[in-house]
This record gives C-alpha cells, sequence and structure tokens, in this order.
C-alpha cells in the first residue's frame, strides 16, 4: 500500500470510531454535541489533509516511491518544476 492509501484507510477508520463513540454517548455527551465537535474536527481535517497530500510534490513523491515506477520526467518549462524535482526522490528527473 501507498503512504495515500494507508492515511485515506486511517482517515475512514477514525471516522468509524468517532460514530461509534458518538452512538455510546461515551463521556456523557449527548449527540448534539457528538455532531458539532466530528463536524468540525472532520471538516478541519479534510481540509488540511487535501492541501497537504494534494501538493504537486507530496502526488510526485507517491507515484515516484511506487516499485512499478522506474522514473518519471517532469516538463523544465513548467513553473515551479525545480522545487518539485529538489523535494522528490532520485528517480524523477527535469526534461
Amino acid at each position: 500500500m501507498n503512504t495515500t492509501q494507508v492515511t485515506s484507510t486511517f482517515a475512514s477508520l477514525i471516522a468509524f470510531v468517532a460514530g461509534l463513540a458518538a452512538g455510546r454517548g461515551l463521556f456523557g455527551w449527548d449527540q448534539a454535541t457528538w455532531i458539532t465537535i466530528l463536524t468540525a474536527a472532520v471538516g478541519f481535517g479534510a481540509t488540511v489533509w487535501n492541501a497537504v497530500s494534494g501538493r504537486t510534490s507530496a502526488l510526485v513523491t507517491n507515484v515516484a516511491n511506487m516499485p512499478q515506477v522506474k522514473e518519471i520526467k517532469l516538463d523544465a518549462s513548467a513553473p515551479g518544476t525545480a522545487a518539485i524535482n529538489a523535494a522528490t526522490p532520485n528517480n524523477v528527473t527535469t526534461n
């Protein structure tokens, strides 16, 4: 499994456990309190996760680290290519 698969699975597992906790009335909180807490936490977490995992360098790194990928070539004329190349594994090259 790659990093994206692991973190996506982990996020779903957290949502499942939180839903169980809310349904059981854990900590003595009522459903309205749990809904408020979970909505805020999940909304914030999803926003942060998308910002971090959706960066071009993160996506290129995930693909470059797959055993099936031998090499990735980046377009040198595209903006930000040098930064992406510096932040990714050795099998990512600039063309």
